[in-house]
């Protein structure tokens, strides 16, 4: 398989550090980074597994328009999405993704689950960082209209299994209780929108235990795109 994701263990690199990459290909037009408030979820499942989802690290960066136009916007994003699970090794798979919309309202809630006052960080487990030079193919541009929204992922890469079909994979995993991925200066570009853009994250966790399959959904805070 061509399997475009890095996997590291968090015993051997520090949390902190998975995200310096592709700082490069910005180039100088772009603005310094702001921090974003994440998020966090915790929900237990049917057969007494307790999930959390916290989103970490969240920063946008804001590139200056080289050319004055209202209708276009560029952004980078970058974050790290933690994941804890009890029982017996569950199997994890996480899709961050973001939600981007044009003049479109977005509540700041979450679903599928109850929110708790913090989130424990995985110590052991396996953190995922997508190989943006390697063949990570997030974000890019799109052009959005009035009232239109779309989701862009932050893991978007192409394998192929043994026989020589390819699939378009936005999501990663992990066998065990603690893990997760981080995501950094993943671009993206909003043409066509005359009017507000926002923006908020959006992480979908699915869970297979030997008892029950479960899902949880944990949304960011909105924030602007400019306009």
């Amino acid at each position: 398989m061509n399997n475009k994701i890095v996997r590291r263990t968090a015993g051997a690199v520090a949390i902190a550090s998975v995200s310096a990459v592709a700082m490069a290909s910005m180039g100088t037009g772009a603005a310094s980074a702001q921090r974003l408030p994440g998020g966090f979820i915790t929900q237990t499942l049917v057969d007494g597994t307790k999930i959390t989802v916290s989103l970490k690290d969240e920063s946008v960066r804001y590139a200056r328009k080289v050319v004055a136009s209202p209708t276009t916007r560029n952004v980078w994003l970058s974050g790290k999405v933690l994941v804890t699970a009890t029982g017996s090794k569950p199997s994890v798979s996480i899709t961050p993704s973001y939600v981007v919309g044009c003049q479109v309202t977005f509540d700041a809630g979450v679903t599928a689950g109850v929110q708790g006052n913090g989130a424990p960080d995985p110590q052991g487990g396996t953190v995922i960082t997508p190989d943006n030079e390697g063949g990570n193919n997030a974000g890019g541009s799109f052009t959005l209209g009035p009232g239109q929204a779309r989701t862009v992922p932050m893991i978007d890469y192409t394998e192929t299994n043994d026989y020589g079909i390819d699939s378009t994979v936005n999501s990663t995993g992990f066998d065990g209780n603690r893990g997760g991925v981080a995501y950094s200066e993943v671009q993206f570009g909003i043409d066509g929108c005359a009017g507000y853009a926002s923006a908020k994250a959006k992480i979908e966790v699915s869970v297979s235990t030997d008892a029950v399959d479960g899902y949880v959904t944990l949304f960011g805070k909105p924030f602007t795109l400019g306009g």
